[in-house]
């Protein structure tokens, strides 16, 4: 049912495109594949092309990057639609990663990178929408950055957001959204 299709992929529309991950199909096979970022999805992607019969040319195309091969190559064909996510004949399966896993993997990395190069004064960086969510100045430095306050940042949503917001400093120094 459509209820089902939109608790199997969080109410993600089939047409819509978050970073071009979109739930594969297999029609012969009635299966539908989804996935998070993060989760092993590469491996997944891989898994279902070889079902597909075509993991050895998806290894020759530009040096093996499944991901490019299923866009480029696979395309459209193999993206299930609207319709098939609420075909109840179809098996449906959306391969996760644990929470909390994906949360300290997620921080190790940007302790690793600096949090994405926070030297970054750009709008459209992570390390600049860090600080602003933590409310530090843009030439602090992210280093002592807690996974709690980080996980707090996280849930706020402002710093997983594309900021396209203009910013005028407040009375306090910090800025507000216009």
């Amino acid at each position: 049912t459509a209820q089902l299709a939109s608790r199997c992929f969080n109410g993600a529309s089939a047409q819509r495109s978050y970073g071009r991950i979109l739930p594969m199909i297999d029609r012969k096979a009635k299966l539908v594949m989804a996935w998070t970022p993060r989760a092993a999805c590469t491996l997944a992607v891989s898994i279902f092309v070889d079902h597909l019969g075509r993991l050895r040319e998806a290894q020759e195309y530009e040096g093996g990057f499944i991901h490019s091969f299923r866009q480029d190559v696979l395309g459209p064909a193999y993206v299930a639609t609207e319709e098939d996510l609420a075909n109840a004949s179809l098996f449906k399966l959306k391969i996760v990663r644990n929470p909390f896993a994906r949360a300290v993997s997620s921080y190790s990395h940007q302790m690793m990178t600096d949090f994405s190069h926070s030297n970054c004064h750009d709008d459209k960086c992570f390390g600049a929408e860090l600080k602003y969510v933590l409310g530090l100045s843009a030439s602090a430095p992210l280093t002592g950055v807690s996974f709690i306050a980080w996980l707090r940042a996280m849930r706020q949503g402002r710093a997983m957001q594309a900021p396209s917001r203009s910013r005028t400093p407040g009375a306090n120094g910090r800025t507000s959204e216009l």
